[in-house]
């Protein structure tokens, strides 16, 4: 580009842990490089349009509550395959009422853009997403970097005084930890694990959709639930939206990682070389990795299994790999170790039990 742009149309309707991971580094970026420009994001809201009625809730979709306190997003607009509402009619969040623009509209006012970049695209397994995101845009991959979540200050509030209910440290079990996809670890030793913790005196919490506490009888909105998390003083799970939200909160993870690059998606690769402080750095368990590192939503069972396991393991897709101590790389972490990574990230910043 021969000029700093000045007007900048981003899209992004797809999964909330991409929306953070990916959309959040690269508005970062952007504030950086072209801070005079104005951003227009347009993503999905939290609703979806059945029948023409709009549905229960759907916190897949969320993208509009998720960035509506992103300091670096001058436009925030609902995407609906149909319906078309430039004036605001239709997607309304927390009493702000925000336009929703459908394909035929959004093509319409592309040409009034500099840069317009559409961030849904599948990557291979070696590509480090952030470099891909970047190039979408028009901007160097080293001018993106973490990407920190952004709540307003009555959500840090509510998180706060939520995190005051349990003692330190905080241990905190991801959603997705025991899911019995080819995604998740192996049930059976995250009870393992929650046992050898509490045996120190450390009861871990959960924290997910499906964990939401309450707050004066009502659940916490999403924001809110990330400000929790940001309370808390160690995260543990597998890839995944919890993973991006708990690192983007502030709060010291342990990712359980294999099968892919660690410059795909870890943490700490992302965030250890911008936290000064080395006791905070994030950690990396690793499975033991194919020597073709693979996705997880694979098609086949693991190439790390022998002939005899691919065979009574029972697989049939990523969503039901079948015997869960060798469905993956990552199912065959032990627990012990995770619990001796815990322990000892712990241990340096002196929050483990004497």
């Amino acid at each position: 580009m021969s000029r700093t742009p000045s007007r900048i149309l981003l899209k992004h309707v797809g999964n909330l842990g991409d929306h953070l991971f990916l959309v959040g580094a690269l508005l970062e970026g952007v504030a950086r490089v072209w801070p005079h420009a104005t951003v227009t994001l347009v993503t999905a809201w939290g609703y979806k349009d059945r029948q023409g009625r709009w549905g229960k809730r759907n916190q897949d979709g969320y993208g509009i509550a998720l960035m509506k306190e992103n300091p670096h997003v001058d436009h925030l607009v609902h995407w609906s395959d149909a319906l078309c509402s430039p004036e605001g009619r239709i997607c309304v969040e927390e009493g702000k009422r925000f336009p929703t623009w459908n394909r035929a509209y959004f093509e319409h006012v592309k040409p009034t853009y500099d840069i317009v970049a559409e961030l849904e695209f599948g990557l291979q397994i070696e590509e480090n997403p952030l470099e891909r995101i970047a190039a979408a845009a028009g901007l160097p991959y080293v001018s993106i970097g973490p990407y920190p979540f952004y709540g307003s200050p009555q959500d840090g509030d509510v998180g706060r005084q939520v995190a005051d209910r349990f003692p330190r440290p905080r241990v905190v079990f991801l959603e997705g930890l025991n899911s019995t996809t080819m995604r998740g670890w192996d049930p059976r030793k995250v009870t393992a694990l929650a046992q050898r913790f509490r045996d120190v005196g450390v009861t871990p919490l959960w924290w997910g959709a499906s964990f939401t506490p309450l707050f004066r009888g009502r659940k916490l909105t999403l924001r809110e639930n990330i400000a929790l998390l940001g309370q808390c003083d160690l995260a543990i799970g597998v890839l995944g939206a919890p993973m991006h939200f708990a690192a983007a909160a502030g709060v010291q993870t342990l990712c359980l990682y294999g099968a892919q690059f660690y410059a795909r998606a870890a943490p700490g690769f992302f965030f250890n070389q911008t936290i000064p402080d080395s006791r905070r750095h994030h950690s990396t368990v690793f499975g033991p990795t194919c020597d073709e590192p693979c996705a997880l939503k694979r098609v086949l069972p693991c190439k790390n299994l022998t002939g005899e396991a691919r065979i009574t393991t029972g697989f049939r897709s990523w969503q039901a790999p079948g015997r869960q101590h060798d469905k993956s790389c990552i199912a065959t972490i032990a627990a012990e170790t995770v619990f001796a990574t815990a322990a000892e990230a712990l241990e340096r910043r002196g929050l483990w039990p004497k």
